[in-house]
């Protein structure tokens, strides 16, 4: 009845853009649509007929991302096995209740360059790589990058023969550190843990540690003082250290491209996260490769200057930067009490760090031939595992403290939210003839934060529910749930926030975008009470 009403001239204002047939690792194939509007989107519906057989789907799985619309159709049953490459199917849409496409088109097969498809490809390993790239220039990971750079440029010519000796320890560093990581994932893919990007920011240790690891290079950086730039000394070995040090700070940045190819390694096979991995290893390093590809690569590093001073204030600004940011996510998951706490103690940890340092410069600047060099090497050596000591007692310690503070922060918050998707609830209201918002969010994800305050308010909600009678459901994601991700994977996705909204006649829901304004989702409310 629908179909009969459509126009048979197509708007100009919507477009089909991709029309391709997708095979997952069991061989089930499903539909994969992508369209485009120039108009905002309230509203779509979607209808696939099949000309040569009889094929049914079930609810298409409508996603909204900016001006997109993304769908996937599955077959319904048995039908799940059917092949429809080179399928001839007419494709019927609705935009926003005003705009019609209808078109006849043979169904393509996704190339291996679709990074929006679900079995690797080439496309999601450029992603990997090319993500891993950008990791050099993120706020975790530039000022280790910067450091390397800057002692380079310190070396004096005639010790720079052992300079690509070092760029090949650094690049085995860096696959070194993916390779445990790739080794961390598959243990745990393997206790029937599903992964999902972002997990690691659930863990109070790890944010604890990664806060005290940048308060140690902030004060190993001389403050202002380029020309006393020095490395400690980590032997010949140290760039393989640096390597590692450096996919160690990477963990916490996604970074631009990156988060679709982690995300989706994830959520896949062992394979899948071998390469994905591997991939951005490859990005990470492709900078010192580069310059390993030199005939003369010393020539690449600039010569001492002034730059080092200006690098060195943005390196610190950086860094001061990051430590917020570790202390705002756990202030979101614990309370003001930890984070105070947890303040004070760092700055008591990097005054102790600052004068093991002062005091490592002091022997570095003894000349006095009545105490042994033998004996200096020890006393340096000692006041490196001095400090290593310090650095797990405090971190043992404040972890301790983080994750009781989180843990009565969690139970607090859990009172008004849900830990799976309640079907049975959603279908409920939508038989009252009520609209359902399900909101997937976490207590370290700022994104869910930001909006929460900007469009999810007090305000907003209850006119919402005056004029639209909406339902709001928030499902917690701070603790891992495999459901959740399955979930959210059923429509591409697997990252937060994950807004998806029900409503008596969308009963298999619509995707919303990660961010919107309270005018979108307002409009998207008024154009689903018209049928």
């Amino acid at each position: 009845m629908t179909l009969s009403r459509i126009p048979t001239i197509n708007s100009k204002h919507i477009s089909l853009k991709k029309f391709v047939v997708d095979t997952d690792k069991e061989n089930n194939q499903i539909l994969r649509l992508e369209f485009v509007s120039d108009k905002k989107i309230k509203n779509f519906k979607i209808f696939a007929e099949a000309k040569e057989d009889i094929v049914l789907f079930d609810s298409p799985l409508i996603s909204l991302q900016d001006n997109k619309v993304y769908i996937r159709l599955n077959p319904h049953g048995k039908q799940n096995t059917l092949d429809m490459a080179d399928m001839t199917f007419t494709i019927s849409a609705v935009l926003n209740n005003s705009y019609y496409y209808r078109q006849t088109l043979q169904v393509g097969i996704s190339s291996d360059f679709d990074v929006d498809a679900i079995k690797l490809n080439f496309g999601l390993l450029f992603l990997a790589i090319f993500g891993g790239l950008i990791l050099n220039f993120m706020p975790c990971v530039f000022p280790v990058i910067s450091l390397k750079m800057m002692a380079f440029s310190k070396t004096k010519a005639k010790q720079r023969a052992g300079l690509k000796k070092d760029l090949r320890y650094t690049v085995i560093g860096i696959f070194s550190g993916f390779s445990m990581l790739i080794i961390m994932l598959w243990l745990a893919k393997y206790l029937g843990y599903s992964l999902g990007w972002g997990m690691q920011f659930q863990s109070m240790g790890f944010l604890v540690t990664m806060t005290f690891v940048v308060t140690s290079i902030v004060v190993a950086l001389p403050v202002f003082n380029f020309n006393d730039m020095t490395l400690p000394d980590m032997g010949k070995y140290s760039g393989f250290i640096i390597g590692n040090f450096a996919v160690l700070l990477a963990t916490p940045c996604t970074g631009p491209y990156l988060a679709s190819a982690v995300g989706f390694a994830l959520a896949g096979s062992y394979m899948d996260i071998l390469v994905i991995m591997y991939g951005v290893a490859l990005g990470l390093s492709l900078p010192y490769l580069l310059i390993l590809a030199l005939k003369q690569p010393e020539t690449f590093f600039p010569k001492p200057g002034y730059w080092m001073h200006n690098l060195e204030i943005f390196m610190q600004i950086m860094l001061y930067l990051t430590i917020a940011w570790f202390l705002l996510l756990m202030l979101e998951q614990t309370d003001w009490e930890f984070v105070l706490k947890f303040a004070v103690i760092i700055l008591l940890f990097a005054f102790v760090i600052w004068i093991c340092k002062k005091f490592l410069e002091y022997l570095n600047g003894i000349l006095d031939e009545r105490i042994p060099l033998d004996v200096l090497v020890k006393i340096r050596r000692g006041v490196y595992v001095a400090m290593l000591g310090f650095f797990v007692v405090c971190s043992l310690i404040c972890t301790n403290m983080a994750q009781t503070a989180f843990q009565k922060n969690y139970e607090e918050n859990m009172k008004n939210r849900l830990t799976f998707i309640d079907r049975d609830l959603i279908d409920k209201h939508l038989n009252d003839g009520h609209p359902v918002l399900v909101e997937i969010s976490a207590d370290w994800c700022l994104t869910c934060h930001a909006n929460k305050m900007f469009v999810f308010n007090k305000t907003n909600m209850k006119n919402w529910k005056q004029n639209y009678d909406l339902e709001f459901l928030r499902v917690d994601w701070t603790n891992y749930n495999k459901e959740i991700l399955d979930y959210m994977g059923k429509f591409g996705r697997k990252g937060l926030p994950f807004y998806i909204l029900y409503t008596p006649f969308v009963k298999e829901g619509m995707v919303l975008p990660e961010i919107f304004e309270e005018s979108d989702l307002s409009q998207i409310l008024r154009v689903s009470k018209i049928r």
